[in-house]
Order: C-alpha cells, then structure tokens, then sequence
C-alpha cells in the first residue's frame, strides 16, 4: 500500500496543481532556459520570484486537499455517529438527558458544562439549543452572552444562582426580567448591600426560592438584626408563591408577606434585639401550617432585652406544625431564648430533630424545652415517642466531654424510613465525665418524658482515661433513678463502660429496675465473674423461682463481647441458664492484649447506699 501511494500521490499533487495554474492564469517557469550565472542578477531575481509563486502554489494545492481531506473525514464521522445507538435516541429523550446532566452540574462547574454538551455533535448542539431549560441560568455565562441566554430560554421561569462567585455587581443585567425569577441565590459581603437592594424593590410573582447570605468576617462590627433591615417589605409583599427562604446574616421584618406559606425556613447569623420580634416570628411560623423544615443554625444570638424580658412571653402562642419533618438547631452556645422558642413549638411524632450545640450548656434544659407535668403532652413528639436511645460519651480532655444523644420512634435504629420519628442532641461539657454523667442521667426523662423507651445503649470512649469511680462512673443513684424512670427497657448495650453500670442491672430486695429487661449485651467492660454470676441469678427465667414476681421476666438472651476478665468456666456456667452469645457468635475478637488495669468490683459504687426503693 505504501509503494502504490508513493507512485499515485506525486501525480496526484501534480495534477492539482496544474488546476491551480490554469485558474490563476499562471504560467509555469522553463527551469532548463534559467540563466544562473552571476552575471545575470537580473535574470536570476526573476526566477527567484517565479519559483517563490510556483512554492506558493503548491501551498494552495496543500491547504486545499488538507481542506478537503478534513471534510471528507468530518462528513465520514457524521454519517459514522448517525449508526451509533445514542444517534437513535429520540430528541425527546435526548433533551431530557442533557437538562438532567446540566441541572446536576452546572452549580458546581457552571457554565462550561453547558458550553461542552452543546459541543459534541452538530445534533447535540441543535438540540441543546432547543432546550430551553439549560439557559435558564443567565448569570452562569459571561455578561455579553446573558441576553442570548435568556432568549435560548424562552418564557421559563429563570434562576438567578450564580454559584459560588459573588455576583452582586451584575444583578442589574437580570433586573429587566424580574418577573421570570423562580429562584434566587446569592452570597454578599456587606459592602454590596446596596447593590442587592434594588433586586428586592419590585414585585417577583414566580419567586420560589430566596436564599440571601450575607458574609461577614467581623461579625460584631455589622451584625444583621432587627435594628438593622437588608429591606423593610421585600418584593413589595408581592410574592405569591415563595416556599422557601433562607437568610443568613440578612434581616427581613416577620411581619412581611415573604414569611406566609413557607415549606423551608432557615435563619442563620442574626441578632433578635426585641421581644416584638420574638412575636412575630411566631405568628410568621403561625402564618405556615404546612411548614416541612425549620433551621435555626451558625450564631443566632438574642440581645440582653430579649433575655432578661422571657417571661413576658410566657403568653406567647403555641404553633402547630403538623407537617413538619425537620427541625435543626445548631449553635456555638445554648441560648435561652432559642430555647423558649421551641418550647411554643408542636411537632408530629414522625418529625426529625437534630440539635447541635458546643458551649455554655448547664444541662438538657439549657438547650430542650422542659416538659410542663400539667400538660398532657410533650410539645416536640418525636422525643416524647422515642423507643430507642443510644448515649455516647466521649472525652476530649479530663475537663471536656462530648455527648451525642440519638433516638428513634421506629424498632430499628438503622431504619432509613423516610417517616421515622428520630432525633439526635450533640453537646459538650466543660466538667469531668463523673460530673456530666451524673447531670444527664439525672435530668435525662425528666426534662423530656420517654414512657415508651424499650431499648438503651450506653457507648464511652475514654481516650486514655482508666475507668475508676471519680472518672467514669456516675453518681450513686443517678443511674439507678434514671433506670428506674424507664421500666419498659427490654434490651440494653453497654460499650465501654464500668462495671458500677452493668451492677445496677441487678436486682436487689430493695432495688427492681427494668423489669422487663430480657437481652443486655455487654462489650469491652470490666466487669468480673462475680458479678455476671449475681446478674444471671437475679433475673431468673420464668417459673425457675418461687414467688418469682410476676412483673419480672427474666433474662432471655447475654450477650458478652471482647470482656477480658470473664473467664470460660463463667461464660460456660451462665450457657446452661440461658443463652450466651460471646465473641466468637458475634464475630469480634477480644483484645487482650491491649486490657486496661481495672478496678476492683468492691471500689465501683458503695451499694449499701442505694435508695431503698425506686419511684
């Protein structure tokens, strides 16, 4: 093939260039006549010139069969993509992939994902083209291609949602539609305040979404209030079919139109400087019975007037949320008032609430609404419905201890049913673990009531610390009392914990807890012989006793996992009792070798001064 290309090419080349002389009417140079002798510089300037025309020539011979060829191979690749499989798809279809892949992408990558889907193929593009929805994002592109962009969109509904640039300097190139926002979102800095003001002094009849953030570094230089108000009446009250606003370091009045029929709702960064203003955020929420969630996150702060005035609100309406699925707090420190807040809340059973706070927390009622005995029911339901807890405890130094509280309403704390009651409280105490233990437990179904909790884990990473009564063990009755609050627990997990823990589970002439407890697990303790011996017997099987009380049901089911002072013959003893689960059933291995010094079963608690009986 290559010495026939090498005999066809010369002729080839040849021929067209001739095609070339005859159209530019160019005569050839007789090289055998040209004179190149130095005597005739004139003579050879000439041929000179007429070689550099005939070299020229055959760069128009080579631009032109170059050319040519990358024609053909583009028109031999388009009939090549026509008899692909993609190619069959309908254009229908075909539109409909590329607003999914553009909607997925383009607020990360922006405009560019557009610009490349619409590069692909001629039909590609002839179809991105007629798809309105991919330009339905103008302040995505360059300034001149913001008009092209909105007229590829047609009439829909535009959003305004520049990514994670600032581009408060160019909202006046999308002001004229205003009246085609569904959604806009933008992040500022303070100095561009102005410059946002007037994209919220005229009426947007298809907003749907608002989200406003405004970022400031100096926080109590400039702080958003209701002193200080980005705009008085947003949008001119104009704005029928808002479902979702999100200000973050930006004030708007409660009392505005923008605050009615909400699904979402998140207030992040401000100051309530008046107790009016706590009023009209209740009546706001009033005002959005079909409310789905409700966030109150990153430094919302009450002035002095608002704390030291609480009690005037005492007369503050409850709000129904009946449809609400979400309530999230999070907060550098627990505020009062926030507090008070969620106390005039009512929410479903079947709602989510996370709350996340990291300092100034005396206890649970410093950041959870205490439940009022006089009222039959529990204002946040989702707590009061609980079935399940799990307490993790978690110390960072000897003085700083994290707890992180997660329950669930459903059988199964995994469940990813979309509507489980759960709810998870994160917060940390200043004071050693002994201390803050023994305030949780003491306060832990008092301050929110859970008569339907049936299983409890108990999970405590010590990071260094020894389990020894003035670190890790509550108080003497804290426990106990807690237990005792809680007599529907059929199963309990302890990780981790000391053996003062798994003592309180036995049952004592003076002392029932948790009657009805027919599986505890128990994992990496240093509980000893003895006392799993003296646990096993005091919760017999039915009928093993005489006058086995009735409302005592007996162990069905140990589970002990990676517990290095339980040795075999125990372990053995207790599997003709009932059954046994150890490390080799549940798949773990013990580490033995990595046992810490435990404590004597005798320098846990002193149990002869446990109450006598428990409520």
């Amino acid at each position: 093939m290559e010495h026939e290309n090498s005999a066809i090419l010369p002729q080839l080349f040849q021929d067209l260039v001739a095609d070339i002389q005859s159209r530019l009417d160019y005569e050839p140079v007789d090289r055998a006549h040209l004179d190149t002798t130095p005597g005739h510089k004139g003579q050879i300037q000439c041929t000179r010139d007429a070689l550099e025309k005939e070299r020229a020539i055959s760069h128009l011979a080579l631009d032109a069969f170059t050319l040519y060829a990358k024609g053909q191979l583009s028109r031999l690749g388009t009939r090549q993509n026509r008899h692909t499989i993609t190619y069959c798809i309908p254009n229908e279809i075909l539109s409909y992939i590329l607003e999914l892949a553009g909607k997925d992408c383009r607020a990360r990558w922006g405009a560019r994902v557009i610009l490349n889907l619409s590069h692909v193929s001629r039909r590609w593009r002839e179809v991105a083209l007629e798809t309105p929805r991919l330009w339905t994002c103008p302040l995505m592109f360059s300034t001149k291609f913001v008009d092209i962009c909105i007229a590829r969109s047609r009439n829909l509904p535009l959003d305004i949602c520049p990514g994670a640039r600032r581009y408060a300097d160019r909202l006046h190139e999308v002001l004229p539609h205003r009246q085609r926002w569904r959604s806009l979102r933008l992040s500022y800095s303070p100095k561009d305040s102005k410059l946002v003001q007037p994209s919220l002094s005229a009426p947007a009849q298809m907003l749907e979404t608002l989200h406003l953030r405004c970022r400031n570094t100096q926080w109590d230089k400039d702080c958003a209030s209701d002193s200080k108000v980005l705009h008085r009446n947003p949008f001119r009250g104009n704005t029928p079919h808002v479902r979702e606003v999100l200000l973050s370091g930006v004030f708007f009045p409660f009392t505005s139109p923008i605050f009615s029929g909400l699904l979402k709702l998140s207030l992040n960064s401000m100051q309530f400087d008046k107790v009016d203003t706590i009023y009209q955020l209740l009546r706001a929420l009033e005002a959005c019975p079909c409310m789905e969630s409700l966030t109150f996150s990153n430094s919302l702060k009450f002035g002095p007037d608002v704390t030291a005035n609480l009690q005037l609100l005492s007369t503050a309406p409850f709000v129904s949320l009946p449809h609400l699925q979400l309530l999230r707090v999070k907060q550098q420190e627990a505020e009062p008032a926030l507090v008070f807040i969620l106390s005039r809340l009512t929410t479903p059973s079947n709602s989510t609430l996370s709350i996340n706070v990291l300092y100034g927390v005396d206890g649970l009622a410093s950041i959870v609404p205490v439940h009022v005995r006089r009222s039959p029911h529990y204002n946040l339901q989702n707590l009061s419905s609980a079935r399940q807890l799990k307490i993790s405890m978690t110390t960072h130094y000897d003085d700083d201890v994290r707890f992180v509280l997660y329950g669930s309403g459903d059988q199964n704390l995994d469940s990813d049913s979309a509507s489980q009651s759960e709810f998870s409280i994160n917060f940390r105490k200043g004071i050693p673990l002994r201390d803050a233990s023994t305030q949780l437990f003491e306060t832990l179904g008092t301050v929110f009531p859970m008569p339907h909790l049936q299983s409890l884990c108990i999970d405590i990473h010590l990071n260094g610390l020894d389990h020894t009564p003035t670190t890790s063990t509550p108080s003497k009755t804290a426990f106990v009392e807690f237990l005792g609050r809680h007599p529907s627990i059929t199963t309990i997990a302890l990780s981790g914990c000391a053996p003062g823990f798994v003592k309180s589970l036995i049952i004592t002439p003076t002392r029932r807890v948790c009657p009805a407890l027919e599986e505890p697990s128990i994992r990496k303790c240093s509980v000893r012989n003895g006392t799993m011996r003296k646990l096993v017997a005091s919760r017999p099987m039915p009928g093993l006793l005489l006058n086995q009380p009735d409302d005592l049901w007996g162990l069905q089911r140990l589970r002990i996992v990676a517990c290095n002072n339980v040795i075999p013959e125990t372990l053995s003893d207790l599997g003709l009792l009932l059954e046994v689960a150890t490390d080799d059933d549940m798949g773990e291995s013990s580490e033995s070798g990595d046992a810490e010094e435990f404590f004597e079963d005798d320098n846990d608690w002193e149990w002869d001064d446990l109450p006598d009986s428990m409520p």
